[in-house]
Parts: structure tokens; sequence; C-alpha cells
């Protein structure tokens, strides 16, 4: 319970690096160490623009992503959000979905493009053997390295940059 209330829908965004952090549906984020008593320590991190039913990822390194009502991205890395620089990719475009791959690697689909978070910036992965997606609403990366897309009510399957499935 927040000063605002109970929140009725939570999402567990990470359970890692000592903390444990989860997304309310009102947008803001509830942080706890984990070397915390029972019932006390919890922060709430109040995202800039944020949106009822926020998007939001935490990576593999516990790094916390967050999608602002504008669809821009932020993150937050232990201190204070902060937008990314435009050298760190994405080319201004709207970000649709966010998920993470069995490594930890943040992945991204915009309105046009699929990106991967490396080496503090984003690496695109959108495939070249066909027309790219129109607006990725659904992504996952599955363990052997495959991405499933759902965009333009079609399913795709990428595996490298090429779509090797698609129904």
């Amino acid at each position: 319970t927040g000063a605002e209330g109970p929140d009725p829908d939570v999402t567990l965004l990470a359970s890692i690096t000592n903390q444990v952090a989860f997304l309310l549906h009102r947008g803001n984020i509830r942080l706890k160490a984990a070397t915390a008593p029972a019932g006390v320590g919890w922060t709430d991190l109040n995202p800039p623009q944020r949106s009822v039913g926020g998007l939001c990822v935490a990576d593999g390194a516990g790094t916390i992503w967050y999608r602002t009502a504008d669809k821009k991205l932020v993150r937050w890395r232990g201190k204070e959000f902060e937008p990314l620089p435009v050298a760190a990719g994405l080319d201004e475009q709207l970000v649709e979905s966010m998920t993470t791959d069995p490594a930890g690697r943040l992945w991204v689909g915009t309105e046009r493009d699929l990106w991967v978070w490396e080496e503090e910036k984003f690496q695109i992965m959108t495939p070249t053997n066909a027309a790219p997606p129109v607006g990725v609403n659904l992504l996952a990366v599955a363990a052997d390295g495959s991405c499933w897309v759902l965009s333009d009510g079609q399913v795709r399957k990428a595996q490298g940059r090429r779509w090797v499935l698609e129904a």
C-alpha cells in the first residue's frame, strides 16, 4: 500500500542485483533492497511522463527501462531516471514494445524496427530479407535467439537478420 492506496495490478520487474522491483498499474515503480527487513524499505520511483499501465522491463544488469507516455525510453540505474543520449540509437523512433532475451539483453520494437541494447547503444536487428514490420506490437525472444514479432496483424519469426516464418 502506497500513499495513493493499494494498486490493483502489479507486475514483478526484477528480483536480481539484490533488489526487488514492481511496476504498478498507475505507472510508478516500487523498489526494495532484498536485504531490507520485511515490511519496510520500499521506495516509490516516479518516472517522467509516467503512463497508466506503463511498459517497463529490467535487464540482466539490473537497469530498469521505462517507456514514457510519449513512447520515449528512459532508464533507471540506481540514482534517477535518465533519457538516452541521441548517440545510443533508436533514431528518435517511438517505442511500441520491449522484452529481454535469455541473456538479459533489452530488445525494443518501434514503429518500424527491431533493436537490441549492446555495449551502451542500440544495434539494429530488423531483418533485411522482406519489408520491415510496421508497429511492433508484441516482441518475444526465444532461448535459441530467434525473435517473435506481432506486427501488422501478422506473426513473424526472425533468426539473425532474416525473417524465417510468417503467419
